[in-house]
């Protein structure tokens, strides 16, 4: 517990450090969020940042180019953040497993930023909460998945809030887990475009009636709509497809997708690769072959 809240402590230090150079915010803003937009601020405008950024282990020309801010003409990056549910670190061909086939995977492993040293939150929407925040989850308000636990305080501000600022455009597929309802849906924390299931998983209480992870029906911001096909691709390629339309301006997707996450539902043309491997689990065997295959 005690990490968490120094992590915490420090990251309310920089802020402060950082609000010393922002710029007057809408009153109406929170403490919290008018620190943030003065630190988005100094980012975009390329502003120096103070000296505790470096002493992170992160220069303060790449803290501006994480938002396009560089002084130079030079394209900025688009962002792609993937998450997946209920995946353990060990359950990746990258990772040392040799059963599971995850080759694509392996490649953007290979391609790609990683995050080595993240520490999640108790359970799923806590470390939602903390990724799209920078804030340890119990602060912005989120510590559980049920009962009203899972709604992020409506004065956090949030990534795609700060990239929007910055130019980007912004979009989520998947799950979101962090409010089904206004004013705490994806849509209304920064995304412009939002294609979401409801609760914490396909199948949940709030979602789509009979949604299995096939054809299902899911809210394009806040508007059910069914999609043909399985999730995990439904939510790839509505990605791709606003990656295409936005190909000239820099955008932002957050593709979270529920799978792996219960109940194991996947095509036969996936698990049946998997079934000799995980024969020796007895009666578990088919849902550890399913899981495999998603």
């Amino acid at each position: 517990a005690g990490v968490p809240r120094l992590l915490h402590t420090v990251a309310v230090f920089l802020l402060q450090r950082c609000c010393r150079r922002g710029r007057t915010m809408d009153a109406s803003q929170s403490p919290a969020q008018r620190r943030l937009a003065r630190t988005a601020a100094a980012l975009a405008t390329g502003a120096q940042m103070p000296a505790p950024w470096a002493q992170l282990g992160r220069s303060r020309a790449a803290t501006r180019a994480l938002v396009g801010a560089s002084s130079a003409p030079a394209r900025r990056p688009n962002i792609c953040f993937v998450l997946t549910d209920d995946q353990g670190y060990g359950e990746l061909g990258c990772h040392g497993n040799t059963v599971i086939q995850t080759p694509a995977i392996d490649q953007l492993h290979a391609d790609a930023v990683r995050f080595t040293d993240f520490h999640v939150g108790t359970t799923c929407a806590p470390t939602r909460a903390g990724l799209l925040t920078g804030h340890f989850c119990n602060s912005a308000g989120v510590w559980h998945t049920i009962g009203g636990r899972s709604l992020l305080r409506e004065d956090e501000w949030t990534l795609p809030t700060a990239l929007s600022g910055a130019g980007y455009r912004c979009a989520h597929y998947g799950k979101w887990h962090l409010g089904d309802a206004a004013p705490f849906r994806a849509f209304e924390r920064g995304f412009e475009v939002s294609i979401a299931h409801a609760g914490g998983g396909i199948g949940n209480t709030p979602d789509g009636w009979g949604n299995d992870y096939f054809d299902d029906i899911y809210q394009v911001n806040g508007v059910p709509k069914r999609f043909k096909g399985y999730c995990t691709d439904v939510f790839f390629e509505e990605a791709m497809s606003f990656a295409t339309a936005h190909n000239d301006e820099p955008f932002f997707t957050y593709i979270a997708c529920n799978a792996p996450h219960s109940p194991f539902n996947v095509a036969n043309r996936y698990s049946d690769r998997y079934t000799e491997a995980t024969a020796y689990l007895g009666e578990d065997a088919s849902d550890r072959a399913n899981f495999y295959g998603m």
